[in-house]
């Protein structure tokens, strides 16, 4: 089990060894500030920081995923920032796609990258329709929709497509601080001070 925390790096546990290990910036990590933590399909542990996005790279682990390409090295862990595409090195959320194996999308203060295997593929910003690009939270629907919580409101990025969710849709405060999609579909966030919405469908119900 991996963990971030805010000011001591990234810390795993061995549940077998019943034992935790610490990794900050003395092992490579950018930043000891971690802001989440995700395990893709291929097994790579990436780690949101306000300096970048790193993956923790272990030569010496049984089966290792391949090492990604781009990014630079220091210790433990590689980092990919701004030079190689993200729209921000301050980075907030993760999200490994459950239906698309090697792909992350990595939510910043300043937009969306979609990484495959590594690379940064695709970006969502201002320019894409993303007018508010201070993202919190990321969740994807059943049917491939990426929905995106911001600081002014909720975002469904499909098909090409970003469509907003605000005030004028029923949400009780724009300020969204968290995601989760449920077994049935339905999308739920948290919210700034007004509680919690449901969306089953086009329309918001608020719990308060």
């Amino acid at each position: 089990h991996w963990f971030g925390t805010d000011g001591d790096g990234l810390w795993v546990m061995d549940e077998s060894e019943r034992s935790l290990r610490a990794y900050t910036s003395r092992d490579g990590l950018p930043d000891d500030h971690v802001q989440a933590v995700a395990v893709d399909a291929s097994g790579r542990v990436w780690i949101a920081t306000r300096a970048g996005l790193s993956v923790f790279e272990d030569p010496q682990q049984p089966d290792p995923p391949a090492p990604i390409a781009q990014g630079a090295r220091s210790g433990w862990f590689r980092t990919l920032t701004t030079q190689e595409g993200l729209p921000d090195n301050r980075i907030r959320t993760l999200l490994a796609d459950p239906t698309h194996s090697g792909r992350m999308w990595v939510g910043t203060f300043s937009g969306i990258a979609m990484l495959e295997e590594g690379r940064v593929a695709e970006t969502l910003s201002k320019e894409q329709g993303l007018v508010e690009p201070r993202v919190q939270d990321l969740a994807a629907g059943r049917d491939g929709t990426l929905w995106i919580a911001t600081e002014n409101g909720l975002f469904a990025h499909r098909q090409g497509m970003v469509e907003r969710y605000g005030t004028q849709d029923g949400l009780p405060n724009p300020v969204l601080l968290s995601l989760e999609v449920d077994r049935e579909g339905d999308v739920w966030a948290g919210t700034f001070g007004a509680g919690i919405v449901q969306f089953p469908g086009d329309y918001v119900v608020s719990y308060g």
